[in-house]
């Protein structure tokens, strides 16, 4: 009987929080937070810039000297070198084999 009369006071009680009423209406716009395209979160989660969040100005590029590594690194060397010498001493590297000619028609010839 107890049981009986518990069970009936939960059924009650979820049918009246189901049927009562709303009192405040569901959002459609989330708010303050990364959504809210008014905030500086939600700016940048937009990837937007707004009055509140300007976008930097970028410095003007330095020009770059494509040598300067090559540079340095052959100052560093025993005698110091120049950047053309270091540039034919990585050619060299990399021409790891060298081919004569006689050498290139000496393995084209058919072996007898």
């Amino acid at each position: 009987a107890v049981l009986l009369l518990v069970m009936a006071s939960l059924l009650a009680s979820a049918a009246a929080f189901l049927m009562a009423p709303t009192t405040t209406a569901p959002r459609s716009v989330a708010v303050l937070g990364r959504g809210d395209r008014r905030t500086r979160r939600g700016k940048i989660w937009r990837g937007t810039n707004g009055s509140c969040r300007k976008k930097k100005k970028h410095a003007p590029d330095r020009i770059v000297d494509p040598y300067f590594t090559l540079r340095e690194w052959g100052k560093r060397q025993d005698p110091p070198l120049t950047v053309e010498e270091v540039i034919a001493l990585k050619v060299e590297k990399l021409q790891k084999v060298k081919v004569t000619p006689e050498q290139a028609l000496a393995a084209m010839r058919p072996i007898n």
